[in-house]
């Protein structure tokens, strides 16, 4: 596809770039900001209905889990961190979904100690 894309799809790009922004907050959820902690892994589908915010933003109202195979603390996490995100004001009203994937790419995984017999 060349060119910008019109409506709809262009709208979703933007709300999904602004998901992007604050991935270090979903990567903090995978582990409860517990380094040592391995991270979860899992899905998480969730609807978020963009409403105003007290500055003529848009925020998410409560986000609806529409599926989830991920504890519920992680996501409770992310759902409270998503509330503080802010969104353009034109997307007030409307309802958007996002696919969460865990764990978050690029994020390195913990490394296990070496047993007795393995060398370091």
């Amino acid at each position: 596809m060349f060119g910008e894309p019109k409506g709809d799809v262009k709208e979703q790009r933007i709300f999904e770039a602004i998901i992007g922004a604050h991935i270090f907050e979903v990567r903090w959820c995978e582990t409860r900001g517990k380094p040592d902690v391995p991270p979860v892994s899992g899905q998480a589908s969730v609807a978020f209905t963009l409403e105003d915010d007290a500055n003529e933003r848009a925020k998410a109202k409560t986000p609806s889990v529409l599926a989830s195979d991920l504890p519920q603390e992680v996501v409770d996490c992310m759902i409270n961190a998503s509330q503080r995100w802010i969104f353009p004001a034109t997307m007030r009203g409307k309802t958007f979904e996002y696919h969460f994937v865990l764990p978050v790419p690029g994020r390195p995984l913990p490394q296990r100690a070496p047993s007795s017999g393995e060398p370091r």
